[in-house]
């Protein structure tokens, strides 16, 4: 299945010039912008025009879907890294701005910022991020800690995820947990009984699927399996008590 999320490239990267702080209470230190480019999705959890199913996650080249996942992927190529978030909650029909702030060579922040501090009363919707940093201009160590913060005009931005660099010139990674809120918004795009899919005891999942508990409050449709390669996502899922389910840490 195609990407066919709608981009938003952010034109001019703002960058933070004072001491400010997080929800870690860690103090940050602007050493300059890192950040080469930086695309934000516009709200994905909308039917798109014509059509009833949410506009799909792929990874490059992966055909199978990432929906109902929040993922935190990255990639090294030479000089290039690469940090994407898929499917991160917040408020709905958010136009994000965002700020880039390496404290060293060890530590970066990226900041997503509501504008003007305009929040609509429409709910919530899941939304995309990517940002590249060119290291021949900014230095990352190779196992550098990477975060990504949300500022909702608080005191203090809080943090979203964040993705850990590992050594190797053409090194990856990914980490996914179950995406926040999926009920509604997996309701606004009529997704019920689908893979990956939110559901409640006794709905009825799509053929080959099983309405699994995820928590007291949530259940999801995932995929019976035998073994792991039966699974559609191999690289974030395995077989555990015949369902894929997350591989556990």
């Amino acid at each position: 299945m195609g990407n066919r999320r709608a981009i938003i490239s952010i034109g001019t990267l703002a960058w933070l010039s004072a001491c400010v702080g997080t929800d870690s209470g860690d103090p940050v230190v602007d050493t300059g912008n890192p950040v080469v480019d930086s695309r934000v999705s516009e709200c994905k959890s909308k039917r798109a025009s014509g059509s009833t199913a949410l506009q799909a996650l792929t990874l490059p080249g992966e055909s199978a879907s990432y929906d109902g996942f929040e993922c935190y992927h990255w990639s090294r190529s030479d000089e290039r890294v690469r940090f994407e978030v898929y499917n991160f909650n917040g408020g709905c029909a958010i136009m994000w701005t965002n700020t880039a702030t390496r404290r060293d060579v060890s530590h970066l922040d990226f900041t997503l910022h509501v504008p003007r501090c305009i929040f609509a009363g429409c709910g919530s919707c899941l939304y995309d991020a990517t940002f590249e940093v060119d290291t021949a201009q900014t230095p990352l160590a190779d196992d550098a800690k990477v975060r990504l913060l949300q500022d909702n005009c608080s005191d203090r931005p809080t943090t979203l995820g964040s993705w850990e660099l590992q050594p190797g010139e053409q090194a990856s990674g990914i980490r996914c947990g179950y995406a926040k809120d999926l009920a509604w918004n997996d309701s606004r795009a009529g997704r019920s009984g689908m893979l990956h899919a939110t559901c409640r005891d006794g709905d009825a999942c799509d053929e080959g699927l099983s309405c699994t508990k995820l928590s007291d409050h949530e259940s999801m449709c995932l995929k019976r399996c035998s073994t792991t390669d039966d699974c559609p996502l191999p690289d974030i899922l395995e077989c555990r008590d015949e369902i894929c389910q997350l591989k556990e840490d």
